[in-house]
């Protein structure tokens, strides 16, 4: 049976996009190593909550790209009007510090999930930083990190 087909537009995202772009970029990541290191969840037993710590990690960060105004774009079915993907980043040069992490909502992160996970994640954060002046040691900083592109299948 063939498919229908459907045109995609891209616009700016918007604070009421943060809810489903923050599930589809939680469904897409749930698998992922980072994130399984950061939220060590059994994934047999606490598969709900893995995806509950990814999700709410994912509304905080496009809080933060929607305050700082980093680029940051939905896909969206032009038929149903439902947000299908989208793409965003954090530019290093205006990177937040503790205090845009605050504002964030980032402070409950202990009490939420632990402050071993707290601790993983920003340790996490780190570790890319080195890894990426390990790979470009003559470059002062890249563009930007926290990068996602996430788009339902299909």
């Amino acid at each position: 049976m063939p498919k229908a087909s459907c045109e995609i537009i891209y616009r700016p995202l918007l604070a009421g996009d943060v809810d489903i772009y923050a599930t589809l970029c939680a469904e897409a990541f749930t698998d992922n190593t980072a994130y399984n290191y950061i939220f060590q969840y059994d994934k047999v037993t606490h598969s709900d909550d893995h995806f509950a710590s990814n999700k709410w990690l994912f509304e905080r960060r496009l809080g933060i790209v929607l305050d700082y105004e980093y680029p940051a774009y939905v896909a969206v079915n032009e038929s149903t009007g439902e947000v299908v993907g989208g793409a965003c980043c954090i530019l290093k040069a205006t990177k937040p510090g503790i205090l845009g992490l605050l504002r964030a909502g980032l402070a409950v992160w202990p009490f939420y999930w632990g402050v071993a996970s707290a601790w993983r994640g920003l340790s996490v954060d780190e570790e890319f930083d080195t890894i990426e002046k390990s790979l470009y040691p003559n470059s002062e900083a890249a563009v930007a990190n926290g990068s996602s592109v996430t788009f339902l299948p299909g």
